[in-house]
């Protein structure tokens, strides 16, 4: 029995615990949320004698009282007050403290905060830059200073007349921000506009500043690069300046014709983006073009340029390596190179077929990539697989190979030790094709298909014809890691880079390089 009264009195002892944890918790929660914070109207914290500022404060039932001196027991002139309830500061106009100490004290919680409010005088307001000419249809950032005693706050409140007096009407559009930022209708009619700054602790102290409101003049319009020559299919950046008086506007609108006027017609294709860049199209017939920009804000300045067009011709497509055999299931790289006059575009598509005319079927699984891998179906039924490399820009120029298919080679069983890294299938460059300009860098990477390894041992070269092999002038070169530059004064037009796979120097892959003169 003596047992079970302890228990009951332990247990009692715990309930009670808990229940004075929760009530002490509570509180805790009571009293955060009861917290009291006082904010000013615009965090103002300054005030002239004979002002007021707008206070308030967060937390439940607050009171609120002021004194000169931040225990609270300061005196402070007879005018200087604040309802008991809060709401406005009221400063005496004969206060004589230099600081006045608000003070809100929650009767619920007994929390409290205070603030400090300065009593300043006001003696000017100053605004920079003075003598300022703004264009129609522009903005210009002034700003303000206030100066008095004490340290009163920078605070203004910005307008804009159109008369000193500040009462005049403006247009439209035209209008000053918070921060002083003066924007001007494209269509405002006065001449003269009046820029004013208010302090907020003492609105009726203001600077002013008269702004003479000017037209933009556009004088010219310059177009760069000029003497450019371009090839059919390709395509160039061209950029206009505008000089002027009173900041103009810089927009313009760009046209291409076949006239010095704007007027004539072009190839369909060849076009002018809104950002200038001309692109001619490929089958191109005008000799010459024009490049045209007008000014957006007086289309009556622009500038042109010339621009002859060399029409690109493909006189030929090789591929490489021609007529040879592989076995079913395996892959083969292979290469294009197109030739023709005025740097044609380079690039090609692939297919395959079972015939030469390039429509036979083969089987499932027989197939050839964007960047020329093929590979063959380990079922593949064709004893003679024509591989074809077409020409995008004259698709009537097309090269081919044949490849022989012959049976997959027979190997006895082996035991292998450990497991292997799958059958090399082929290796792929990336990227596969690039115009790029003379004295360029260029970074390459080459994965091994069937290779598991993520850092193939590989091998480099970069020439002027397919195999990686031609002729390149001096600085063109690449480094072991795929780091392609070309020379400053390359003179090939297309550059081949292949990447060999060391242990099997069968395998390979390469990208197309078209060499742009700067």
């Amino acid at each position: 029995m003596k047992n079970t009264n302890i228990s009951w009195r332990f247990g009692l002892y715990i309930f009670a615990a808990i229940i004075g944890l929760a009530i002490t918790g509570c509180a805790s929660l009571r009293l955060a949320f009861s917290a009291v914070r006082i904010r000013s109207d615009g965090n103002v914290s300054s005030v002239i004698p004979g002002g007021s500022i707008r206070l308030s404060a967060s937390g439940k039932s607050v009171r609120w009282s002021v004194s000169s001196t931040s225990d609270g027991t300061g005196p402070v002139a007879a005018g200087t007050h604040i309802p008991p309830e809060g709401g406005v500061l009221t400063v005496a106009a004969d206060e004589t403290a230099h600081i006045i100490y608000v003070f809100a004290v929650s009767a619920e919680t007994g929390q409290s905060d205070s603030i400090q409010i300065r009593v300043v005088t006001v003696n000017s307001v100053s605004i920079s830059p003075e003598n300022q000419a703004v264009g129609l249809g522009r903005s210009f950032q002034f700003r303000s200073s206030v100066t008095g005693t004490n340290n009163p706050d920078n605070t203004v409140t910005w307008r804009v007349s159109s008369n000193p007096a500040g009462t005049g009407a403006v247009t439209s559009g035209t209008n000053i921000s918070n921060n002083g930022t003066l924007t001007i209708a494209q269509n405002e009619t006065a001449g003269t506009l009046y820029v004013m700054a208010a302090s907020v602790v003492n609105p009726l102290v203001t600077g002013t500043v008269a702004v003479n409101v000017v037209v933009p003049v556009i004088h010219s319009v310059t177009v760069s690069p000029d003497n450019q020559t371009i090839s059919s299919g390709r395509s160039l950046q061209f950029s206009a300046a505008i000089e002027g008086t009173y900041d103009p506007d810089t927009t313009v609108t760009w046209i291409v014709s076949s006239n010095t006027v704007g007027t004539g017609a072009v190839t369909p294709g060849t076009s002018i983006s809104n950002n200038g860049v001309l692109t001619v199209a490929a089958d191109e017939s005008l000799p010459l073009l024009y490049v045209i920009a007008v000014s957006a804000a007086d289309p009556s300045r622009f500038g042109s340029v010339s621009v002859a067009v060399l029409r690109s011709t493909v006189t030929s497509v090789s591929v490489a390596p021609a007529n040879l055999s592989a076995p079913a299931g395996s892959a083969v790289q292979f290469l294009a190179a197109v030739t023709g006059t005025n740097n044609p575009d380079t690039a090609i598509t692939w297919r395959v077929s079972s015939n030469a005319a390039g429509t036979g079927a083969v089987t499932t699984g027989t197939s050839i990539n964007n960047n020329g891998l093929l590979t063959i179906a380990a079922n593949e039924t064709a004893t003679t697989l024509f591989v074809f490399a077409v020409s995008v820009f004259d698709p009537t120029k097309s090269g081919s190979v044949i490849v022989t298919v012959t049976s997959p080679v027979a190997l006895p069983p082996v035991t292998l030790p450990a497991p292997q890294d799958p059958v090399v299938s082929g290796v792929v460059v990336n990227p596969s094709s690039q115009s790029v300009f003379r004295g360029s860098t260029l970074q390459f990477t080459a994965t091994v298909a069937g290779y598991t390894n993520p850092n193939p041992p590989m091998s480099w070269r970069v020439g002027s014809n397919p195999d990686g092999t031609g002729a390149i002038s001096s600085g063109t070169g690449i480094t072991g890691n795929g780091s392609l530059t070309i020379g400053a004064n390359e003179t090939a037009t297309t550059l081949y880079v292949v990447a060999t796979f060391n242990p099997d120097a069968t395998r390979f892959g390469s990208a197309i390089i078209t060499v742009r003169s700067n």
